[in-house]
C-alpha cells in the first residue's frame, strides 16, 4: 500500500495533469479560485480523513500553486463503509466566467444555508461571505425572477405543437428503456434506463399540469431542465449540461435579436453550441 503522500500525489495527477489525454478535460490555473471536496466512503476515521485533507492541501499548494478558497470534508456519498476517500476539485473561476457571474455571487451561492444533512459548513476558514445571503436578499431575488419581461420569456411557440413533440420524445425514450438498461448492464451499473424513465415521467407529469399552455418557450425549457436535474447520476449531468447550454445559447440569440421567432435554424444553432459545450466536459464523441 502506498503512503498517504504517494496516494494523494497520484490522485491529484489524475485531476490536474494536462498531459494526460484521457483525463485532461479541465485546466486549473494558479490564480483560479478553487473549491476542494473530500469524500469519506464511510470507513475512514476522523483522524485519517483529516490527515488526508492536510496532505491534499499541502500538495495542492506546493505542487500546483492551488490554495482552495472553500474546503468541504464529510461523508457525502458512502460505499458500504469502505475505508477509502475521493478528491473533487471545482474550478469556481471557470464557473463564474461561463455563467457571467462575479466570484462573490458564486461564493454566496456556494455558502448559502441548506437543510441537506450531509453537507457541512465550510469549516476550514475563508468563509467571510457565508452569511451574506440574507432572507431579504433571497426575497428580492425571488421577486426579480417573478417579474420577468416579455423578452425573458423567449419567442412564443404553439402550445399544442411543443407539447406533442415533448410527449412523443418522452414516450419514445420510455419505450426504449429495456434496451438502454441492457446496454448499461454491459457497460455500466444498469441504472441508466430507470433514470431515463424517471426523467421523462417527470416531464410528462408537468405536461399533464399544463406546462405548455402559456406558449412561453423559456418557461417550458426551464421546467424541462429541472426534470433533468432531478434524476442525478452521470446521465443527469450529461443531459443537464447539454440542456443548460442549449437554453443559454437560445437566450443569447433572442437577446441579440428581440424579433427572433422560433425556427429550425435557431434551434439548430443552439443545439450545435450545446454539443460543442458538452465536448469540453468529456472525451466521448
Amino acid at each position: 500500500m502506498p503512503s498517504a503522500e504517494k496516494l494523494v500525489d497520484q490522485m491529484l495527477a489524475m485531476l490536474l495533469d494536462m498531459n494526460d489525454s484521457d483525463r485532461a478535460f479541465l485546466e486549473f490555473k494558479s490564480k483560479d479560485e478553487v473549491a476542494l471536496l473530500i469524500n469519506n466512503f464511510g470507513g475512514l476515521s476522523t483522524l485519517e480523513t483529516e490527515a488526508m485533507t492536510s496532505v491534499t492541501l499541502s500538495q495542492l499548494e506546493n505542487g500546483y500553486s492551488i490554495k482552495p478558497c472553500r474546503i468541504f470534508v464529510s461523508m457525502f456519498e458512502t460505499s458500504l463503509n469502505a475505508p477509502g476517500f475521493s478528491i473533487t476539485l471545482c474550478n469556481l473561476t471557470g464557473i463564474a466566467n461561463s455563467a457571467e457571474l462575479s466570484m462573490s455571487e458564486i461564493l454566496t451561492l456556494l455558502d448559502s444555508p441548506t437543510s441537506a444533512p450531509a453537507w457541512p459548513k465550510n469549516g476550514y476558514a475563508y468563509a467571510e461571505n457565508a452569511e451574506k445571503a440574507s432572507s431579504s436578499e433571497k426575497k428580492s431575488q425571488v421577486a426579480s425572477r417573478s417579474e420577468k419581461s416579455a423578452s425573458d420569456q423567449g419567442p412564443k411557440v404553439d402550445p399544442k405543437t411543443i407539447e406533442r413533440a415533448l410527449r412523443q420524445a418522452c414516450n419514445a425514450a420510455i419505450e426504449a428503456e429495456p434496451d438502454i438498461t441492457k446496454y448499461d448492464i454491459v457497460m455500466g451499473d444498469g441504472d441508466c434506463g430507470d433514470a431515463v424513465v424517471g426523467m421523462c415521467s417527470g416531464i410528462l407529469s408537468k405536461l399533464d399540469s399544463g406546462l405548455c399552455s402559456s406558449g412561453s418557450l423559456f418557461e417550458i425549457l426551464d421546467a424541462v431542465e429541472e426534470s433533468v436535474e432531478e434524476i442525478g447520476g452521470s446521465l443527469g449531468a450529461i443531459i443537464g449540461i447539454t440542456v443548460a447550454a442549449f437554453i443559454a445559447n437560445l437566450r443569447q440569440q433572442c437577446a441579440s435579436d428581440s424579433s427572433s421567432t422560433m425556427s429550425a435554424k435557431l434551434a439548430g444553432t443552439s443545439a450545435g453550441a450545446a454539443l460543442e459545450n458538452l465536448k469540453t466536459y468529456t472525451g466521448a464523441r
